[in-house]
């Protein structure tokens, strides 16, 4: 249970991010004339050099647990401010954006499985493994789809990125919490 309680609301963004970043990012690349795809590949391109360096960093410069709470609580600040994004912001501001986003909001997974692998009682780690990863696809087969329902009642994208952030923070200091214990 200790896996949908934290992972969840802190899955979000990333979960949110991929469901929906896309129909953002079209809006905006239509708008400014701007390649969506570009916007989206400096996202992805930022997950996949970050999960080396947090990876790295959390193995050699600071705990994972607090380097997980820093990310979390990145992750809730871009999520937000990726809400206010505009047509008019410059190409440089979208790509910057859209790399913050990626280097916090998709590391959850390796640096949470080696936290869960270190206090998971030895003879339950399996078990505890896969509570993490059903909350996680629990997630991705819910989330997007109020993200959605938000963004349809109020029309506006800010409201469902600045739930999506209040639950990264949620779940931030849930876990930070949890884990102090």
């Amino acid at each position: 249970m200790f896996g949908v309680a934290v992972v969840a609301p802190v899955a979000a963004p990333d979960i949110c991010v991929d469901a929906t970043l896309i129909g953002t990012f079209t809006g905006i690349a239509y708008a400014s004339g701007l390649g969506v795809g570009f916007l989206y590949a400096v996202l992805q391109i930022s997950a996949v050099f970050e999960r080396l360096f947090w990876g790295s960093f959390g193995d050699r410069l600071a705990s994972a647990r607090h380097l997980l709470v820093g990310i979390g609580l990145g992750t809730a600040c871009f999520s937000l401010l990726t809400g206010l994004m505009s047509a008019d912001l410059l190409v440089l501001e979208l790509a910057s954006l859209s790399f913050l986003l990626g280097v916090t909001s998709s590391e959850l997974n390796g640096l949470f499985f080696s936290e869960l692998v270190k206090y998971a009682p030895k003879d339950r780690t399996g078990d505890a493994a896969a509570g993490l990863q059903f909350a996680t696809l629990l997630g991705v087969a819910v989330l997007p789809a109020g993200f959605g329902f938000l963004v349809a009642a109020t029309g506006c994208y800010f409201v469902a990125f600045a739930t999506t952030a209040a639950a990264a923070e949620i779940g931030t200091l849930q876990f930070d919490w949890s884990s102090r214990r």
